[in-house]
């Protein structure tokens, strides 16, 4: 009996053993984890710094980006009034150019800019049909205000297709 206490006592020295052993290592992997959080804290730390400044140096190239568009946009309105005023001294007496250019900017606010050559010719040509309907009547029938409104709409839709054009250069 005696020998089953003794082994017993040494089986139990093995578990104790076992156990600490077992237990050292976890200490062992907890020492070498809780390095490697901090390692992985540390790394986090510098990787939040380093995203604060690139997120800093965004927001300056957008805010920067924002002040030349404003002044792009304020440089693109004093040139249209430019255009605007050269283009009313050019005309000044010439009221079929007047009208020319009033369509234009009917024909600017109503529809907007052209989107391509292709719809500037097809507009071009509709308008030039018009005008080819209106010379078809007979001459006694023509409405000379009509033909003389359809002229004013080809040459407007001329100017519209020139600044187009200008617009892509």
């Amino acid at each position: 009996m005696f020998g089953y206490w003794k082994r017993e006592a040494i089986r139990q020295h093995f578990v104790i053993v076992g156990l600490e052993e077992e237990l050292q290592v976890m200490s062992d992997r907890s020492d070498t984890q809780a390095g490697a959080i901090k390692a992985i804290q540390k790394r986090a730390g510098a990787y939040a710094s380093e995203l604060e400044e690139l997120e800093q140096i965004r927001e300056d190239e957008v805010n920067e980006l924002k002040a030349q568009r404003c002044e792009l946009n304020a440089t693109i309105l004093r040139l249209q009034k430019e255009r605007d005023q050269v283009r009313g001294a050019l005309f000044e007496g010439h009221t079929f150019m007047k009208s020319v250019m009033m369509e234009v900017e009917i024909a600017a606010q109503k529809y907007g800019h052209f989107n391509s050559l292709h719809e500037a010719y097809s507009v071009l040509l509709e308008e030039v049909e018009e005008f080819w309907d209106e010379v078809k009547k007979k001459q006694e029938n023509r409405d000379l205000e009509a033909v003389r409104s359809e002229l004013i709409q080809i040459a407007a839709m001329a100017v519209k297709a020139n600044d187009f054009i200008m617009e892509q250069e």
